[in-house]
């Protein structure tokens, strides 16, 4: 448990620090924390760096700030490959819609309403 923990925070930690380097807006590094976030209980056959990457990618495409997985790879720590699978899991895993913009903002308010 206390490794799952660590991983995860790991992965915000990374995304927090690393995500402006990919010039992505404050929505696109929260969408991706909130991602990590509900991904906990099933990233533990995951490196952190990988689901950083994957959820950057993600949420950038959510919002509509895309980047290349080679160039968020690059930035992250990882490889191209180990974001595309890590990527693809998530996508699954959390049922996510690629193609519905709303979802990151509902994503967003659901986490508003829980923090205070």
């Amino acid at each position: 448990m206390r490794a799952l923990k660590r991983d995860v925070e790991d992965a915000v930690k990374l995304i927090v620090e690393r995500g402006p380097q990919l010039f992505h807006s404050r929505k696109v590094i929260d969408g991706a924390v909130e991602i990590v976030k509900r991904f906990r209980g099933r990233s533990r056959k995951y490196h952190y760096k990988s689901i950083a990457a994957a959820a950057l990618y993600i949420s950038g495409i959510l919002c509509d700030e895309k980047r290349t997985q080679r160039e968020i790879a690059r930035i992250i720590g990882c490889s191209d490959a180990s974001l595309r699978y890590v990527y693809v899991n998530i996508v699954k895993e959390l049922k996510i819609p690629l193609l519905d913009e709303k979802w990151i903002e509902e994503l967003l308010k659901s986490q508003e309403g829980m923090d205070g």
